[in-house]
């Protein structure tokens, strides 16, 4: 981590927030950055937007919540008057790539949904991909990543990888109140 925790008080809870539901990048992240602090008990909450997520922190259902700064609509936490930002840093997120179920092959029309983040990434994946090279495809959008692998895998369980993974290197901030400031050097 780019940033400097209070590792010489041990905090009786820290509680984390951001974007749900298991599986998104942010989890990944939260639980890695959970492993920095020292407190007893350390919990993450997840939401449906990180949106929600924030207003967790405000209503003091939570310390902190992790937003990507990927989000298209991030200034909305950096410019609001109640919270602070606590950190910012850098840090990979989960391995990602292409998956589809075994029917999918022998169609001419796939339908492929995402998240908007790595939309640059799919269209070079589409370009190269020899599954689906020279087939129409229409790209529908989900809240998450991790809500898009739920919509493909709904009753299709078996999917297959059909691209090699990547990571994004991603920069993330941390907002929190005022007395949240005291997890940090």
């Amino acid at each position: 981590m780019f940033f400097n925790i209070n590792k010489n008080i041990i905090f009786e809870d820290l509680i984390i927030t951001t974007l749900g539901p298991t599986g998104t990048s942010s989890e990944y992240v939260a639980k890695k950055i959970l492993k920095y602090f020292k407190a007893k008990n350390k919990k993450i909450i997840l939401k449906p937007s990180f949106e929600e997520a924030f207003e967790n922190v405000k209503n003091n259902k939570a310390h902190m919540s992790l937003v990507a700064n990927a989000y298209s609509k991030i200034d909305n936490f950096y410019m609001d008057k109640e919270l602070k930002i606590l950190a910012t840093f850098i840090h990979n997120t989960p391995p990602y790539g292409l998956a589809t179920s075994k029917n999918v092959f022998n169609k001419q029309h796939l339908k492929i949904i995402t998240h908007k983040a790595p939309l640059k990434i799919l269209k070079d994946k589409i370009k190269t991909n020899k599954f689906i090279i020279n087939k129409k495809i229409s790209v529908y959008f989900a809240p998450s990543t991790s809500i898009a692998a739920q919509l493909v895998a709904e009753n299709k369980f078996n999917l297959k990888l059909i691209s090699d993974t990547y990571t994004i290197h991603m920069v993330w901030s941390l907002f929190g109140k005022q007395e949240s400031l005291k997890f940090f050097i």
